[in-house]
């Protein structure tokens, strides 16, 4: 009997990485953009405690965190080849009308560069649902509109790679995702709402799981939330 091999983002149809593709555009978000969707309070950082960034891209939310004095890693599979990765996110910023958003997403490119220079160990290409990293390994884990608003169109990617952030974070330890039930007004409705029940479905799987202690959803704004698993 062969195998069945599971989707990742190597093994994906055609249509889905198309799909794939209109969802994940690489971007490089600021560490305060980053910190406001997945509930990050700095003030709260420890020096010492343990953070993954899942699907970071071009942001500089690692490089602020180790200036914090946190032990931070970031994951993209777009980090085998860093240069790409920023020349692209460059140039699609350039595309976009001068505004704050765009402003911080410039620097933020900027310092993820200098910080891949610095500390090229600290950013690891990687997908999301096969993270290379020991069981209970990080106090918090968190990914903006990476494992959800983008990977959540394929079921088993998408699952994967949620219970791969539950396996490396330690017991106590929290996992945040944003976006939480967002309907995308860009997106097809078709994918809107196959992106929505593969949420449901997962969270409700989890809700009744020995391995999650608590979930809650705090609103980010009228359209969008944030979720929060805390590992039992």
């Amino acid at each position: 009997m062969t195998q069945e091999t599971k989707p990742t983002l190597q093994h994906l149809s055609t249509d889905a990485w198309q799909e794939l593709r209109l969802l994940a555009e690489p971007t490089s978000s600021s560490f305060v953009d980053v910190f406001m969707a997945t509930n990050i309070h700095k003030n709260k950082i420890r020096r010492g405690q343990r953070f993954l960034d899942i699907g970071a891209g071009g942001s500089d939310a690692t490089k602020r965190l180790l200036e914090l004095g946190a032990d931070a890693y970031a994951v993209d599979p777009a980090y085998v080849d860093v240069s790409t990765l920023y020349e692209k996110i460059k140039r699609a910023n350039s595309y976009h009308s001068v505004s704050p958003f765009i402003n911080r997403s410039n620097n933020a490119l900027e310092g993820f560069k200098n910080s891949v220079s610095s500390n090229p160990e600290r950013y690891i290409a990687a997908s999301a649902d096969e993270l290379p990293f020991r069981d209970n390994t990080f106090d918090v884990v968190y990914s903006r509109a990476a494992i959800m608003d983008n990977l959540d169109i394929v079921w088993n990617l998408f699952s994967d790679s949620i219970d791969e952030s539950i396996r490396v974070t330690k017991p106590g330890g929290t996992v945040r995702l944003f976006a939480f039930k967002f309907e995308d007004p860009l997106l097809p409705p078709r994918i809107n709402r196959t992106r929505l029940d593969n949420q449901t479905r997962k969270i409700r799987d989890l809700a009744s799981s020995a391995v999650i202690k608590a979930i809650e959803v705090v609103k980010f704004d009228s359209v969008r939330n944030a979720i929060t698993f805390q590992k039992a």
